[in-house]
């Protein structure tokens, strides 16, 4: 796929399986977390997990830029061609290459990430930042592809890779890991309000549960989040009971964080355990013991 991204965009469905795909590392049902949450998993002590569809981009960009630049004079030829050889009624649509073709001309790839991804609507914003940067560090002035200044410009590939990064997973409060953390949370205990006194409890989990270490980061979010593979929870027909024997109650972690029968096999594994969920959750007073069990 390395050299296959220099020179081809990504398929657009690429995205959902990526998404799927990260899931599937983490061992968490899909659409636990957004995507946008799986790129940011380092910022809360996670993993850091790299976009290969933003990396394939990125790619793209340095390769027209850099590495093969000579796709101008490959378009001049091919539409030299096609104004030769094929139906006026296909080059007028704007197509250069034959109709045999599945997908555009490597040409055409280049240009389309040269001139910033103009008919892409995910990084067509992230491209003119690209280029109006670029423009910048040349006193002002656009460089050309394979200009001097991309031979000089060190790291352009993760120059280009960040900006895509901070334009499709832009970084806001409401779409911070925390903030989904609050809003599942509150899902998950309705209808009693967590976080009617203050929302500092959930600040002060996350500052304690970041230096813990990854996988118990990961573990403990996929807590917080309703991440728990239960039948209620992947949908199933039929859903489940509990399956520690309560009556009346279903496979679901909405009950599992009350329920008794996990209550009594904690205090009987671990001993004096609070009696509040929410502090056996580390969401209230939270402590590294606390957020230990979770990622038990």
């Amino acid at each position: 796929m390395r050299n296959q991204a220099q020179l081809l965009p990504l398929c657009s469905k690429l995205c959902v399986r990526e998404r799927v795909a990260m899931h599937t590392v983490l061992r968490a049902p899909f659409n636990t977390f957004r995507h946008i949450d799986l790129v940011d998993l380092h910022v809360v002590g996670g993993p850091k997990l790299r976009s290969f569809t933003v990396a394939s981009a990125a790619a793209l960009f340095r390769a027209a830029a850099r590495t093969v630049t000579s796709w101008v004079q490959w378009l001049g030829q091919m539409n030299s061609a096609a104004r030769e050889h094929s139906p006026v009624a296909w080059t007028q649509q704007g197509y250069i290459y034959p109709k045999c073709w599945d997908s555009p001309a490597l040409a055409q790839n280049l240009q389309e990430a040269f001139g910033g991804f103009l008919n892409n609507s995910k990084y067509s914003v992230a491209g003119k930042l690209i280029k109006d940067k670029l423009a910048e560090k040349n006193h002002w002035v656009p460089p050309a592809h394979g200009d001097a200044f991309f031979a000089e410009f060190r790291g352009l590939q993760r120059f280009a890779y960040d900006n895509i990064m901070a334009t499709v997973f832009p970084a806001r409060s409401d779409t911070s890991i925390i903030y989904l953390c609050k809003t599942r949370l509150t899902q998950m205990f309705a209808p009693f309000d967590l976080f009617a006194e203050s929302d500092d409890e959930i600040e002060k989990a996350f500052e304690t549960l970041k230096p813990m270490g990854q996988h118990v980061v990961v573990k403990v979010l996929k807590t917080w989040l309703h991440g728990w593979a239960t039948s209620k929870r992947m949908s199933e027909d039929p859903v489940l009971p509990c399956l520690f024997g309560c009556v009346g109650q279903l496979d679901s972690q909405r009950h599992y964080v009350m329920c008794p029968h996990i209550f009594a096999l904690l205090r009987y594994l671990i001993g004096d355990i609070p009696d509040d969920p929410c502090i056996r959750l580390a969401i209230k007073v939270p402590s590294q013991h606390a957020l230990k069990i979770n990622g038990f």
